[in-house]
């Protein structure tokens, strides 16, 4: 298996999965940046060297660690590899059952997420977005 020593994913793999790299080209390992269809995504923190590199986000913003394989998704450390991120990713997401009101389907139904929380899926996509806007606000900035 190609990149398997420290569980890095080819970009096929990942877009099985439903991630998509969605940080400018071209594409550097340090400024990458994915993002899933469930609304999920990683961030590289930027160091050459880091041991763990990659921050994982929910799709309401909050930053889940290691500690989420042990049910404590707000202790540990970042992520090593996108491997480990994305398995943890597709764990939780076994774990989500959606809902409606008399459990019909709908556009605004909400998700029953592991630890309780409840997001609204718009709401979600609206936070996404917002974040990739700023992301390409900055970085326009800082090549200025």
């Amino acid at each position: 298996m190609r990149g398997s020593v420290r569980g890095q994913m080819g970009h096929a793999e990942a877009r099985r999965r439903g991630w998509e790299r969605v940080d400018p080209r071209p594409w550097t390992k340090l400024a990458a940046r994915w993002r899933c269809v469930s609304g999920w995504w990683l961030e590289h923190c930027g160091h050459p060297t880091a041991n763990w590199p990659w921050a994982l986000y929910a799709p309401d913003g909050r930053m889940h660690l290691t500690g989420g394989l042990q049910g404590k998704p707000d202790c540990g450390r970042a992520w090593p590899t996108l491997r480990e991120a994305m398995d943890y990713v597709a764990q939780v997401q076994e774990t989500v059952s959606p809902r409606a009101p008399g459990g019909a389907a709908g556009g605004g139904e909400s998700l029953a997420v592991r630890d309780g929380a409840e997001v609204a899926r718009n709401r979600n996509q609206m936070t996404i977005d917002a974040y990739l806007a700023a992301r390409a606000y900055a970085d326009g900035c800082a090549g200025s």
